[in-house]
């Protein structure tokens, strides 16, 4: 029996109404065949990580998955892209705005969302860019810890054409060192679609003698 491409979220995660897109977005996922592995966190905020990051599709994907749920994901924006006739869309879909102006910094404007709402998950990609970052960003890190929530590591799998949930990741004092661990979490189940793409970091914690993992191929 094939596997449901969408499992049940979790009764703490937040959620919004999608209407005809949401049927759309489940429509779309069963055509292209891709499907959730793992299970949603019963947590009401936390900051949701994205690896590995290396094509526009990764964020085509995301959003299918996020309005065939209907489960409300935060994504930073700066704020004067929430100023023109399509802001009001661009918050239901889920952007927050964050002014790089002000004297508490992105990190403290996310954390006075955080502790403004009973539930907020946060999506971030600490690659940042689709071309073979040197580093990864910590930024997201700082997020967390300012807020006092824990991280969701999510793999995207173009080789098994699905999105892995990972458990629930707890920082420590010490980002260098949970940014490794994170990473090392998603051998053997993270495949980028362009491997020429992938970060620095993100290649040499998925390198083994030599070779990039790969993942195993899984029954559907």
């Amino acid at each position: 029996m094939r596997r449901s491409a969408l499992p049940p979220l979790s009764p703490s995660a937040p959620r919004f109404r999608t209407g005809p897109l949401g049927l759309l977005a489940r429509a779309l996922l069963k055509l292209h065949g891709w499907r959730i592995v793992g299970r949603f966190p019963d947590e009401p905020k936390l900051v949701l990580v994205g690896f590995p990051h290396t094509s526009n599709w990764d964020g085509y994907f995301g959003v299918l998955f996020v309005l065939g749920l209907g489960l409300k994901v935060k994504l930073m924006i700066k704020h004067t892209a929430l100023e023109g006739p399509f802001g009001g869309f661009m918050r239901w879909l889920g952007f927050v705005a964050v002014d790089r102006t002000r004297p508490v910094g992105v990190v403290g404007q996310i954390a006075e969302k955080f502790a403004g709402h009973e539930r907020f998950w946060l999506g971030i990609t600490p690659e940042g860019t689709r071309k073979g970052a040197a580093e990864i960003k910590t930024g997201f890190h700082r997020i967390a810890r300012a807020a006092n929530v824990p991280l969701l590591p999510v793999c995207i799998d173009f080789r098994n054409r699905c999105i892995r949930l990972l458990p629930v990741f707890e920082t420590s004092e010490h980002p260098e060192e949970d940014v490794d661990r994170l990473l090392r979490r998603c051998v053997g189940l993270a495949w980028p679609r362009h491997v020429e793409r992938l970060s620095a970091p993100m290649r040499r914690a998925m390198t083994r003698e030599g070779e990039l993992v790969v993942p195993p191929p899984e029954d559907r």
